[in-house]
């Protein structure tokens, strides 16, 4: 789709008398339509800004679909999407520039966000035009992306700023929500969830060789601890079934650390076996034996018992290059490891034997990152994001796909996990285009979209479905569900 005269900044998608559309903002100063059935562009460019358009956003007003766009002129306009018409422009942002805008509901009304290069944020009805209250005040530079959400039936907001924070805000007080997750000195590879003292934690690991435990209601850090020397924490698994909860951590040296979370005092030991980086991670109980199942570099899946420590029988191998995701589910009643690999594969092995199960599962045309796997109308399925950035399903029991690839990232997809909305089963998926996206399991539908401030590179739902965690960059962003 061309048209644009300049870098295209911002898109954003809606239905307009019935069909699908991308609204775009550009360098040229203008705002475009496009049809996604034919690619061609709807109307005439939309003008009036004086600057570069950084952001889109698109909502309604009773009914009638429009566009909220941000320029570098210090104003946001409001477009008429139906007629291709401006239909207000107002003044945001005197002593700043908008850096992005998003849109939501506060009170039935709509409303829009807008993120400033100050370190607020201002909080707008668009029926009628006017500011909630204050600018929102808190990240120490500017704010580079916010999205809404709803937390504990209260509408809420998310932004992550320059400052490596996230933050949470009630809207309607204008209060934020707990404190952001800031901890982490480098890039945050892996999360994984937690019951700690009773309550719903987060384990983080990443590029600062350190391993961070949060309190996921508060957003306060539990505990915090060096992996080793010059060694990154590459993936994260946590086990909660035997008497104490234990937490996996898997090193580019191969080594996997295992911390007994015993009161008052964490033990602490090491696993040795993979020849390079420890891939993937994921935990299991096999009677009454809690395991770690590891994926690695070495193109290897290792089991180890987690109670003796001791490595368990032969490798399973069969991928052509590393394993990059694992995930555990029970198939005809009884225990199987789903595997992920950089060979466009997954594999399923029998947990108590460490035999293959079948042929390998094709479909994918790169690596597959992450595997996630539930229960779906009495049937055990895996959901699988790629490089080739499609989210897949998969039958375990028939071991062949479900459906056409679910498409909407424009990047690889780095996370998958599983949840449950009401009467309905989800699909999330992160991915390098700075989104999670939601997707309903039964029909493959898109139905939420949430951008990040950063490429997200896992994501974690609590067993309760309360709670989705994401990492992205060098922070943490919790949200209630």
């Amino acid at each position: 789709m061309q048209g644009h005269a300049g870098f295209i900044r911002a898109v954003a998608c809606a239905v307009v008398n019935g069909r699908p559309v991308a609204v775009s903002g550009s360098d040229d100063r203008t705002v475009r339509v496009w049809d996604l059935g034919t690619g061609e562009p709807i109307g005439r460019p939309m003008q009036g800004h004086r600057g570069v358009v950084s952001s889109v956003a698109v909502t309604q007003i009773k009914g009638l679909p429009v566009a909220v766009t941000s320029s570098s002129d210090q104003t946001i306009r409001v477009w008429n999407l139906e007629a291709n018409e401006p239909i207000r422009t107002l003044a945001v942002g005197q002593s700043a520039t908008v850096r992005a805008v998003t849109c939501g509901t506060l009170d039935e009304r709509p409303t829009f966000i807008a993120a400033m290069d100050d370190g607020t944020v201002e909080v707008w009805s668009l029926a009628p035009a006017r500011a909630f209250a204050a600018p929102l005040a808190g990240h120490a530079g500017a704010v580079n992306a916010a999205a809404c959400s709803i937390i504990d039936g209260r509408p809420a907001l998310v932004t992550g700023g320059v400052d490596a924070s996230v933050r949470i805000w009630e809207l309607r007080s204008g209060q934020q929500m707990g404190r952001p997750l800031k901890g982490h000195a480098g890039a945050v590879l892996a999360s994984a969830y937690l019951r700690l003292d009773g309550e719903p934690a987060l384990v983080t690991g990443g590029r600062d060789r350190r391993l961070q435990v949060w309190d996921l209601q508060s957003g306060s850090q539990k505990a915090s601890s060096i992996y080793g020397d010059g060694t990154n924490v590459t993936a994260v698994a946590c086990e909660m079934s035997a008497p104490h909860p234990i937490v996996m951590a898997g090193g580019d040296d191969g080594t996997v650390a295992v911390w007994k979370m015993t009161p008052g005092n964490p033990i602490f030991s090491r696993l040795t076996g993979h020849s390079g980086s420890v891939t993937a991670m994921t935990s299991a109980i096999l009677g009454d034996h809690p395991f770690a199942i590891t994926g690695g570099a070495d193109a290897l899946v290792k089991r180890w018992d987690l109670v003796s420590g001791d490595y368990m029988g032969m490798a399973l191998s069969g991928h052509v290059g590393p394993v990059t995701a694992l995930a555990c589910a029970l198939v005809e009643h009884r225990p199987v490891v789903v595997s992920g690999g950089a060979d466009n594969t997954l594999r399923l092995w029998d947990l108590a034997t460490g035999r293959g199960i079948g042929d390998p599962l094709s479909g994918h045309s790169g690596p597959v990152n992450s595997v996630a796997c539930t229960t779906v109308d009495g049937r055990t399925i895996a959901v699988s994001g790629g490089a080739d950035q499609t989210v897949r399903l998969w039958d375990l029991e028939r071991r062949c796909p479900i459906g056409d690839p679910l498409n909407g990232h424009s990047g690889p997809v780095n996370s998958v996990a599983c949840t449950r909305s009401g009467r309905h089963s989800l699909a999330v998926s992160g991915g390098a285009d700075k989104t999670v996206r939601f997707w309903r399991l039964t029909d493959g539908v898109l139905v939420d979209v949430w951008p990040s401030w950063d490429e997200v590179s896992s994501i974690t739902v609590t067993p309760d479905d309360r709670y989705l965690a994401f990492t992205a960059g060098w922070d943490v962003a919790v949200l209630w569900l």
